[in-house]
């Protein structure tokens, strides 16, 4: 990077490499992207760059603030191709061969207007958490009334490399060691995988009320991670009472493409049983 652009100062921009994974290595390999600063125009990074320092009157508005500028992350990087799809291919650090460098400022316009327009309540009796499942040592037993998860789906989705894009903006990162992904690179197998999913649903087990429910949704990408998911939920105690198809119309990049893939979410109803 050039240290001045027109005169101006350049801003403190992330200059991260891209650890070698499977999402990685295609972007590595496929593009000549080796780092972070590489997925954007110099006219982009500047602009977005220069944004990211900015500070408003209060730290919730500066939140809000930053929380804008992650969402429009993809759309003013080199993922935004020209022949549209907001945001480039979800799922994956592909960048198209023809890109279209739209303007920052337009882009974060939009964003911001869009927030404005919901109506946000408050909730004086809400709690959030970024904390893994597999320890919710804070939340005492038997204390949950439902739980609504939608488990990572074995390797269709990487979610600390495509993470790694907005993270490095934002200086929190993920845990590598801990995503629970099935990686051949980082040589995490189905029994890696297992292992953290069966740890994840015995805490779903021991917080839940008995009788009471909790949904789980998932897509089904390979028999044999669907049968991890299966066996974790019956290790844990809980009881499968349903299961069905939601079909999202939309298929995704990664159900198109990827061989073994289905097209839809599969929706389990399971229960914690009680003595009655």
């Amino acid at each position: 990077l050039q240290s001045r652009f027109h005169g101006v100062s350049w801003p403190p921009v992330p200059t991260d490499e891209f650890f070698p994974g499977r999402q990685t290595n295609k972007l590595i390999n496929g593009s000549g992207i080796s780092h972070i600063c590489h997925m954007y125009t110099p006219r982009a990074l500047f602009a977005y760059g220069h944004l990211w320092q900015c500070r408003l009157s209060s730290y919730r508005h500066t939140s809000l603030f930053a929380f804008c500028l992650s969402a429009i992350n993809n759309y003013i990087s080199r993922k935004q191709g020209y022949f549209g799809g907001g945001g480039g291919v979800s799922g994956t650090l592909f960048t198209p061969s023809i890109h279209l460098e739209r303007n920052v400022f337009d882009v974060l316009k939009r964003k911001i207007k869009r927030l404005s327009s919901l109506a946000v309540a408050t909730f004086e009796r809400t709690c959030l958490s970024t904390q893994s499942v597999s320890g919710l040592r804070n939340i005492p037993s038997g204390q949950i009334d439902y739980v609504f998860t939608d488990p990572p789906f074995g390797e269709s989705l990487q979610y600390a490399e495509l993470n790694m894009f907005v993270e490095a903006w934002l200086k929190i990162k993920t845990a590598v060691g801990d995503d629970c992904v099935i990686n051949y690179v980082h040589n995490k197998d189905l029994l890696f995988y297992s292992n953290i999913m069966s740890t994840a649903f015995r805490e779903y087990y021991r917080i839940l009320k008995p009788g009471r429910w909790m949904t789980v949704e998932f897509h089904n990408s390979r028999n044999a991670v669907w049968s991890v998911i299966q066996q974790a939920m019956e290790s844990s105690g809980l009881v499968v009472a349903d299961v069905r198809v939601l079909d999202k119309k939309q298929r995704s990049f990664n159900a198109v493409n990827r061989a073994g893939a289905v097209n839809q979410d599969l929706v389990i109803s399971a229960y914690k049983p009680n003595r009655g």
